[in-house]
């Protein structure tokens, strides 16, 4: 048997916290993260450790365990060196 995770870019419209308890009241147990409205990779790089154990207290809390992080990462096929540069180093 296997379980479908439902991504947070389904509520983009949401703050992640909405988003996340949407998600658990529809009865899904796994969530897919990306980055954008609800992971602000900026942000994310800064403090790292906020950002997760901000995220991971809220997956606990409406018991969701996460599946997948997506990160759209644009300009790494940009001709710009630095974009690219940049963007390697948030990865």
């Amino acid at each position: 048997m296997f379980e479908l995770a439902c991504h947070t870019w389904g509520f983009s419209d949401l703050a992640l916290d909405d988003a996340v308890q949407t998600i658990a009241r529809l009865g899904f147990n796994y969530i897919d993260l990306g980055s954008g409205p609800h992971l602000d990779l900026d942000v994310a790089a800064k403090n790292p450790r906020r950002e997760v154990l901000r995220i991971s207290t809220l997956l606990e809390d409406f018991h969701l365990q996460i599946t997948d992080v997506y990160l759209l990462l644009p300009a790494l096929a940009s001709a710009d060196e630095g974009r690219r540069l940049y963007e390697v180093k948030l990865f």
